[in-house]
């Protein structure tokens, strides 16, 4: 999935990717960065009867990241170049290129032709840390927290090694990242979309600021979802307040009509009957206070319900005997 934004602003992913590379690393956790990088990204190109390894980025740090890494421990058969391509956006793409990487590919446990991990780069605690960052830099992508739907994938070609990657994935900080598979096209996905799941992992790659802009936003957004979920409660409580309000004046109308709140032998009926018609949007604790007024003793809200309750009763039946 394409980072690069027509308005040259640093999507969320970048971000994340850039403040990774700031991170110190140890000899092997950098071997275990370079590893996970060439495995999901790298191509082998024959040329003139020579293998050359190109590794490639959109992100010019990024190639200058791995070339420092294969410079200072694997190989100074290494040179750095750059392709800039003449369709849609002329992206420029960087490439780092290995001539003869026989020796680093062993000792990095990278077999193209084979799915299997490099144990001793992957296991232990900081080992699948920095093999998941590696992929991440390599084919990971988180979206902006303040789009509708949370989401972070990797994406590789290859199906048999994306399920190897999924439970390494899954298996990390105490199984803590259950991951999903998917098909895009010719794209294998693993990915996860929990908010939370997003939030620790970005913690447990050691991208702090990122973490905490994302939980920033992410926090602004749902206190923002919680005002709306309870503005649309009390609208619909308003809603259904009204309705409520406007049945039991219709009702008190048709019963005043025909003569029949009189006749209900409570005298409370008739006062709260022609209160409701003088107040139509009043609540019910409004009208249990002008009832209270009215009679002078004090009516409650439960009081002024069951009355009404009554006079709905009252209606029902009289509706029926009416056929109505």
């Amino acid at each position: 999935m394409s980072e690069r934004r027509t308005d040259n602003t640093p999507s969320f992913s970048s971000r994340v990717k850039e403040e990774l590379l700031t991170l110190d690393y140890s000899v092997r956790e950098r071997a275990s960065i370079l590893s996970s990088y060439v495995k999901a990204n790298g191509v082998i190109r024959i040329q003139g009867g020579v293998e050359t390894l190109d590794i490639s980025s959109e992100f010019e740090s990024i190639a200058e990241f791995l070339y420092r890494i294969i410079v200072s421990s694997f190989s100074s058969n290494v040179r750095f170049s750059c392709v800039k391509s003449m369709k849609g956006r002329k992206a420029t793409r960087f490439h780092v290129l290995v001539n003869k990487p026989e020796a680093m590919l062993e000792k990095l446990g990278i077999d193209f032709l084979s799915n299997k991990l490099p144990k001793d780069l992957v296991e232990g605690k900081w080992g699948s840390r920095a093999y998941l960052i590696g992929a991440f830099l390599a084919c990971g992508y988180v979206n902006n927290p303040l789009t509708s739907n949370y989401h972070l994938e990797f994406s590789f070609s290859d199906e048999a090694y994306a399920s190897r990657f999924s439970r390494v994935l899954g298996k990390a900080h105490h199984g803590n990242f259950p991951c999903k598979v998917t098909k895009r096209r010719n794209q294998t996905i693993v990915y996860f979309k929990k908010s939370e799941k997003i939030s620790e992992f970005l913690v447990y790659m050691g991208a702090q600021e990122s973490c905490l802009a994302f939980e920033s936003i992410r926090v602004d957004r749902d206190f923002a979802n919680i005002g709306n979920r309870l503005s649309n409660l009390d609208k619909a409580n308003d809603n259904k307040k009204s309705a409520a309000a406007e049945r039991q004046r219709n009702e008190v109308l048709y019963l005043k009509e025909k003569g029949i709140l009189s006749e209900m032998g409570n005298p409370k009926i008739e006062i709260i009957a022609e209160l409701r018609l003088e107040n139509p949007d009043a609540s019910m604790e409004t009208l249990s206070e002008l009832l209270s007024e009215e009679i002078a003793s004090e009516v409650s809200k439960s009081n002024v319900n069951h009355l009404f309750r009554a006079i709905h009763e009252r209606y029902l039946m009289e509706v029926k005997d009416d056929g109505e």
